[in-house]
């Protein structure tokens, strides 16, 4: 049985945050995008690059994500974007 995949949005305290739950979940973290990737990793998984450059992806189709950004406006307007590209 394969897990289902997951991505995380954002790298920041939320973010890492969310790699103990998803660790403990029957979910596969397959990365982060972070538009802050000062890192090449976090704990282990990989930063992919920017959220940018996989809007237009069909990257979002195969995974779940979760947006990991503490500022409500920001994501916000993250999760409104990818709702309406994968709709």
């Amino acid at each position: 049985m394969s897990l289902e995949k997951i991505l995380i949005i954002g790298s920041g305290g939320h973010g890492r945050k969310m790699i103990e739950l998803i660790d403990s979940s029957k979910l596969e973290l397959i990365g982060f995008l972070s538009n802050d990737n000062k890192n090449n990793e976090i704990e282990g998984y990989k930063i992919l690059g920017y959220l940018n450059d996989y809007l237009d992806n069909e990257f979002f189709y195969n995974c779940k994500y979760h947006t990991a950004i503490c500022n409500n406006f920001i994501r916000f307007e993250i999760d409104q974007i990818l709702n309406n590209k994968i709709q």
